[in-house]
């Protein structure tokens, strides 16, 4: 069995950053952990009915549209990047910082109108 290389604690926090992900749609871990299988769920549940109604009308179109729905099934859209959420807690960080200074300068120069 080969030894696995040794990281560098660098090369770990880079690949942190580029494995690792983040929710970017404002909600908690437990929102999605439990949106994910309803959403899913839902689905299913709609293919599993638009089949059984095609199927009472017509079997032969029922099951072409039971294939067709199938291939239209709840995909999770990934979360984004950590490398790429921390650049843009950064970025906004940098904004309102620069905002604050800009207030506090005018503030300073044309005082309290």
């Amino acid at each position: 069995m080969p030894l696995k290389k040794r990281r560098s604690p660098q090369e770990k926090k880079s690949l942190s950053y580029e494995r690792d992900r983040r929710d970017n749609y404002g909600e908690n871990h437990k929102g999605s952990r439990k949106s994910v299988p309803k959403r899913k769920a839902l689905a299913n549940r709609s293919l599993r009915r638009a089949g059984a109604t095609m199927w009472e009308q017509n079997p032969e179109q029922g099951e072409d549209v039971f294939l067709q729905k199938s291939l239209k099934r709840f995909k999770k859209a990934p979360h984004q990047p950590l490398g790429d959420f921390i650049r843009t807690k950064e970025q906004a960080r940098k904004t309102r910082f620069g905002a604050k200074v800009r207030r506090q300068i005018e503030k300073a120069k044309f005082g309290d109108l």
